[in-house]
């Protein structure tokens, strides 16, 4: 099985096409348009990925590898980038090959995008998380001064190849965390979809079919929603305000999709609060992060002013007075004002109304 998208962002000539498959000969088919236009590649891959994950993108591309450099992904800084532009610069690739999940993604697209002012990047994604949201949009970046995602550039890749079977090699903890993102685009975008996720039955992990259809739904949801104006386009950030912070907050003890689906449900829970959402709704979107095993509350001990404070570093949701969140107010619609799609409260006001969504969350 083989489905694909074309994907026509604004900001840049052409198109790129988004590839979902368990078909390692579909691929190969599909690959040769790309691979024939280059004479050199780079490898760009995680270094904890298994042999055979990279001995089968070599059998699907036809690209040996005499030129790979191995990177680590526990820290998306400079230093990572710097090892790649060195390897460039000594093999002088005509293009990149990238095998990982959201870190390897924005590791290649930025030296990619930067190397010789750019060249061509195919990405092979590992994760579910980076299948629906790293691979789309075209967004490089590192982390700087503690601050996620400060430097980074656009640079979008000649194609994204989504090989479902790579997904068989995630623990239960790594596979599940991506789904979050999954519910956010049909929360924010789509109640169709939602009732879809709804009427799933996830005791074991979804067949490979089924699992192209929701992941390619999702990710064409994502694409549709990045083309949007600019406030508009922040409906992206639900579940971010808090759950980006979350994760700075627990050192990467704990993964980005759990934050997220954490975030999504403490401002899910604040909308309610503020009365813009109704609280069956939010009991909807409940079960269905639980349905991915993904958890919901915001521990009790969370130190609330380190919280705030690294909500305060998030330049799209924050302004002098004032912290701003995505809230839904029905399934597949968010709250919309005359400046956009943000909400805001007063910083003043933070700590004592997270309080509050904590205890109802916890309640509930």
């Amino acid at each position: 099985m083989i489905k694909n998208f074309s994907y026509e962002p604004s900001d840049m000539p052409g198109k790129y096409e988004i590839c979902y498959s368990n078909d390692a000969d579909a691929v190969t088919r599909y690959l040769k348009p790309f691979i024939s236009k280059y004479s050199s590649f780079i490898y760009i891959v995680d270094r904890n990925l298994p042999n055979n994950m990279l001995d089968a993108v070599v059998k699907m591309t036809g690209v040996p590898a005499t030129s790979i450099i191995k990177i680590d992904p526990a820290k998306k800084n400079i230093d990572r980038v710097v090892e790649i532009w060195n390897h460039m610069v000594k093999d002088v690739p005509q293009a990149a090959i990238a095998i990982g999940g959201g870190v390897t993604g924005d590791l290649s697209g930025l030296a990619s995008g930067t190397y010789q002012r750019g060249i061509p990047r195919i990405y092979f994604p590992t994760t579910v998380l980076s299948m629906v949201d790293a691979s789309i949009g075209g967004k490089s970046g590192i982390d700087h001064t503690d601050v996620k995602n400060s430097i980074g550039v656009l640079h979008y890749p000649d194609t994204v190849i989504n090989y479902v079977p790579f997904l068989e090699t995630l623990d239960d903890g790594e596979y599940y965390s991506g789904f979050g993102e999954v519910v956010k685009a049909a929360v924010l975008y789509d109640r169709t979809f939602f009732e879809k996720l709804e009427k799933l039955v996830v005791g074991n992990r979804l067949g490979e079919e089924e699992l192209i259809d929701i992941l390619y739904e999702s990710s064409v949801i994502k694409a549709k929603i990045c083309e949007e104006p600019n406030n508009q386009k922040l409906r992206l950030l639900y579940g971010h305000a808090i759950g980006h912070s979350y994760e700075k907050l627990t050192e990467g003890r704990r993964r980005h999709g759990d934050c997220v689906a954490v975030g999504m449900d403490t401002e899910g829970a604040l909308a309610v609060l503020a009365g813009y959402w109704s609280r069956d709704e939010w009991e909807r979107q409940r079960q269905v992060i639980r349905k991915f095993k993904l958890p919901i509350d915001m521990p009790l001990d969370t130190d609330l002013d380190d919280l705030i404070t690294k909500m305060a570093k998030y330049k799209k949701l924050v302004d002098k007075d004032n912290l701003y969140f995505i809230l839904p107010d029905e399934i597949g619609h968010v709250v919309n004002q005359e400046d956009g799609c943000r909400v805001g409260f007063k910083k003043s006001e933070m700590k004592k109304l997270l309080a509050e969504v904590q205890e109802y969350t916890h309640k509930s």
